[in-house]
């Protein structure tokens, strides 16, 4: 039923029309506001570039292989290789191509007790070895002391990086047998001061060489303990979730034979590195 409605408003009339059972017209919607596209993500910074430091000089590897440093008067050393330094926590005995990099580069040292940071001190020569021969070094500072051992220090950018145990799982006379990670190495006795030093992945032999002691009398011979000759596994690390490298060292007469191997679906020997310690 439509009627008509009169309402008086000041002076004139007002005239609204009204349906039974017919509603008013709805409010009109605001208009809906278009996406708009999240920005992008910022890019990750670049790595920061380590100028003026030598490469490795472990082929494929990065970084460079280091030793903790001891005060010369500290009574806690254990190990006679272990280099003395008055104020640096570890070094780089071969200090080739590091005099070009400005004191104060910060790296990365990674140890059993973690990866931390290490602050380039400059290179200096410092007594080495029984005979107290000089040696230049590249010093290292670490806030905090590490324990006598290996090390390995990387470039800045290079974070993630872990100690993997080297573990002596088995040994007698003629055997040792270490667990690397997924490898295992055995360093075996075959003749008089002779023998093979073989790693296996799984039951796989991934690499295999004999070794022979110097012709010398009186030598002493263990899979187990430093011989002249003799290789054995001392240190290992993590650098990527693809990338383990550990080390080996089989001393001379005169020094010691390091041997600095890399993991990655395949073993491959990097590089070595000899370090004069006393004469014979």
């Amino acid at each position: 039923m439509t009627g008509v409605r009169l309402a008086a408003m000041g002076g004139g009339i007002a005239v609204g029309l009204g349906c039974a059972g017919v509603s008013p017209p709805a409010a009109e919607l605001p208009p809906v506001a278009e996406a708009v596209a999240a920005p992008e993500p910022p890019a990750p910074p670049p790595a920061p570039v380590l100028e003026n430091a030598p490469d490795s000089a472990f082929g494929a590897v990065p970084g460079w292989l280091g030793f903790v440093a001891r005060r010369r008067d500290d009574p806690s050393i254990r190990s006679p290789w272990t280099p003395r330094h008055p104020t640096a926590g570890a070094v780089i005995l071969s200090a080739e191509g590091w005099s070009g990099l400005a004191s104060g580069t910060e790296l990365r040292i990674v140890s059993v007790e973690g990866e931390r940071l290490a602050t380039f001190a400059g290179v200096a020569p410092q007594p080495f070895g029984c005979d107290g021969v000089p040696n230049a070094m590249a010093e290292f500072t670490v806030a905090a002391p590490l324990a006598e051992q290996l090390v390995w220090l990387l470039p800045p950018g290079k974070e993630g990086a872990s100690s993997v145990p080297v573990e002596l799982t088995e040994s007698d006379a003629k055997h040792g047998t270490w667990r690397i990670g997924p490898l295992e190495a055995i360093v075996s006795v075959t003749a008089d001061h002779a023998g093979t030093f073989t790693v296996f992945h799984g039951e796989e032999p991934v690499h295999e060489r004999t070794w022979e002691q110097p012709p010398a009398e009186g030598l002493p011979l263990s899979t187990t303990e430093p011989s002249p000759g003799v290789p054995r596994p001392i240190a290992a690390f993590q650098l990527a979730a693809d990338t383990l490298i550990f080390v080996t060292l089989a001393p001379s007469l005169e020094g010691m034979n390091y041997d600095v191997f890399l993991w990655r679906e395949a073993l491959a020997l990097e590089g070595s590195a000899y370090v004069y310690t006393c004469a014979y």
